[in-house]
């Protein structure tokens, strides 16, 4: 039987408002089997609407707008929480169309094109 197994065992047996006192080794020994269980979790970045808002140069108002929307709508998806909007980069990408390609660098200035729109000699 793990120790985690042996802590709930002993759990279930005592009761309610009663106190464990746990060895070293023990503690030890069901953080081990914790830290093992638990996958490991990547962190993603996550926007609030007032992040967002500044990023895409939009007013809070229309990022709220995008979220209350929603997915099924063609809008923003988004989870609230306690009232407060919080957006993955992963939904801000599948809004947006996907990431956004670099912007392409401008043309230099060729004076010889802007004398033969005018009609003048080169």
């Amino acid at each position: 039987m793990t120790p985690l197994a042996q802590l709930r065992a002993l759990a279930e047996q005592l009761p309610p408002g009663a106190a464990v006192t746990l060895t070293k080794e023990c503690l030890l020994a069901l953080t081990a089997e914790l830290e093992a269980a638990r996958p490991l979790a990547v962190a993603e970045p996550v926007f609030t609407v007032a992040t967002l808002a500044t990023h895409l140069h939009r007013s809070r108002s229309t990022i709220r707008a995008w979220c209350e929307r929603g997915e099924r709508n063609k809008g923003l998806a988004a989870t609230r929480v306690n009232g407060r909007w919080y957006i993955t980069l992963e939904a801000v990408e599948r809004f947006l169309g996907g990431p956004q390609p670099p912007a392409p660098p401008e043309p230099e200035a060729n004076i010889g094109d802007w004398r033969k729109l005018r009609g003048l000699k080169p």
